[in-house]
């Protein structure tokens, strides 16, 4: 597998703040919604629950979370901006069991054993430190708790001018830490993690992707953006296109991981695979 020290390396790239910030694109994480809803599935999430949505962006995770299941959900975020952009959004008939806070991913200001579940979509990706974040989110798991992931995930090997040519088009900090999947799973059981589920799919794209994500109105005024906007147009349609042409590499996983508590985890391990 190429790592960036083989393929070359380059100054980190703008694609999330443009997407999030000048595109006005909401759902960052590979899957959008669809995968999100896979993965609470997954996560065993009930009422009752104590939910960490980590990276939450602009919470719609996090309202979803309550919405669906009745859990307590905290939403953190080091943007200062995403999180005043997720409070305005949060209804006040959510707001007692919804909250959005600032904070750092590798100091989480929580005490030990604070959550049953928490969740973190297209996050270690865009972190240096993937062990500190990890031992955090551990850290902060109740014994027995689950931590549920999306990430994107090699289910093929590129040639080097495949890779080069997805560093070029996308993002050059983000694809050097894509893993396959074996690779996600065994960085999660680095900590005393049990592997409770997890599902492998190809990278999905194109307009009807966008709507299922972001919802009719949102992707009207994404589209009126990229009609008005050449750079965000030209970024855009770059990306989407390289991910397509390149979908038989790239795809991404759903993990779901029980924090140890006895010998035994009380999820069985299930694996599918759709490529």
């Amino acid at each position: 597998m190429l790592t960036p020290e083989t393929a070359g390396t380059k100054q980190p790239c703008g694609l999330f703040d443009l997407m999030s910030r000048s595109a006005g694109i909401a759902v960052l994480h590979p899957g959008g919604h669809d995968a999100t809803k896979r993965l609470c599935t997954m996560m065993q999430i009930s009422r009752g629950h104590r939910v960490l949505d980590l990276a939450c962006g602009q919470g719609r995770t996090s309202m979803f979370l309550h919405k669906t299941y009745g859990c307590d959900v905290t939403g953190i975020d080091k943007s200062e901006e995403l999180i005043a952009k997720a409070k305005q959004a949060l209804p006040a008939a959510l707001a007692p069991s919804v909250r959005f806070e600032t904070g750092d991913a590798l100091h989480l200001p929580f005490p030990d054993a604070s959550f049953d579940r928490v969740i973190a979509q297209a996050f270690f990706i865009l972190i240096d430190d993937m062990d500190q974040a990890l031992a955090e989110i551990h850290r902060v798991l109740k014994p027995g708790g689950v931590f549920g992931a999306i990430e994107l995930s090699w289910i093929g090997v590129p040639s080097k001018k495949a890779y080069n040519e997805l560093v070029d088009n996308t993002c050059s900090t983000l694809i050097p830490r894509v893993k396959p999947a074996e690779g996600w799973e065994q960085f999660f059981m680095s900590k005393p993690f049990h592997l409770a589920a997890s599902e492998h799919e190809p990278m999905p794209s194109g307009l009807l992707q966008m709507v299922r994500a972001e919802g009719f109105m949102n992707s009207v005024k994404i589209m009126g953006r990229m009609i008005a906007n050449r750079a965000i147009r030209k970024k855009t349609m770059t990306v989407q296109r390289t991910f397509s042409k390149f979908a038989n590499f790239l795809g991404y996983g759903l993990f779901a991981l029980e924090k140890k508590r006895q010998e035994v985890p009380c999820f069985q391990l299930k694996s599918t695979g759709k490529y």
